[in-house]
């Protein structure tokens, strides 16, 4: 069974040459495929793949659920590329795709030279990750004798005003009513760039706080901000992010002011667990 591919599963038959170059021959040609791009290898497969396809003179939609190098928008100097552009410009041959929750507006610009009309999808993770924070804080308070749901005060919560400009338009239909909206601002040191301290900027937060976001590398925000607002009365810390990568680990998370998290397996498979949910994407 295929683990942590870069492709929709069955669809290549993928092998390596002796001298290390990745290989792969299509075996069926759909024409919406999904595809993680984490790395150069995985940008190199799919680039294979979109030869093939246009050779075959095959439309190929591509669902990017992760694309590589969304975190380096921007030029840094003039000896330095523009890594994301240069990312973007290596998918020229599809027909049309959509990107999972990208990082930036930036993101959707480069993406412009390859697609005349590339999508963005965010609500089917957040709504259910929302939920699964929610069910969860509620599981527990019935466990502890309290009554769930109704006496808890929730809270929505955005780690700076970048997230709350790109998530608050989202109704979220499944969210308890009423619940209220909280933003964080973080400071900086600029040598490091190491987060020092975070602060809430709008809001109250709630006995529940979900905290949302589009993607959790190390987690330094996600634990500053649970400090912050367990500081301001929160018992429940939930967190939804649609991109899960951990690179300190799950329960560097858990031991450190977030009680359950959600996220889907856009970078890689994960494996649901006990205050650890997954929508699975690929």
């Amino acid at each position: 069974m295929q683990t942590d591919t870069f492709v929709t599963p069955n669809l290549v038959e993928e092998f390596t040459f002796p001298d290390g170059q990745p290989h792969l021959k299509v075996l069926q040609y759909p024409e919406r495929v999904s595809v993680r791009i984490r790395n150069p290898t995985d940008l190199f497969k799919v680039q294979m793949l979109e030869n093939v396809y246009h050779h075959q003179n095959k439309k190929l939609h591509l669902s990017i659920l992760y694309l590589m190098a969304g975190r380096m928008d921007r030029r840094l100097s003039a000896d330095e590329p523009a890594t994301l552009a240069a990312v973007c410009h290596s998918l020229l041959w599809v027909s049309s795709l959509d990107v999972l929750c990208a990082h930036s507006e930036v993101t959707s610009k480069s993406l412009q030279l390859c697609s005349p009309e590339p999508s963005t999808t965010e609500e089917t993770i957040f709504d259910t990750g929302i939920m699964n924070c929610i069910l969860n804080y509620d599981a527990e308070l019935i466990k502890g004798g309290r009554q769930a749901t109704r006496d808890v005060t929730h809270s929505l919560v955005y780690p700076d005003t970048g997230a709350c400009d790109r998530f608050s338009k989202y109704k979220f239909p499944k969210w308890h009513s009423g619940a209220a909206t909280v933003v964080l601002s973080k400071t900086r040191e600029l040598s490091t760039g190491r987060i020092t301290g975070m602060e809430i900027t709008e809001g109250t937060p709630g006995e529940c706080c979900v905290i949302v976001d589009d993607l959790c590398d190390g987690g330094a925000t996600f634990i500053g901000a649970a400090k912050c607002l367990r500081e301001a009365g929160a018992k429940f810390v939930g967190l939804v992010v649609a991109h899960g990568i951990f690179s300190k680990g799950i329960q560097h998370l858990f031991d450190n002011g977030i009680d359950h998290i959600h996220t889907s397996n856009s970078f890689r498979d994960w494996t649901p667990r006990p205050k650890f949910s997954v929508t699975t994407l690929l």
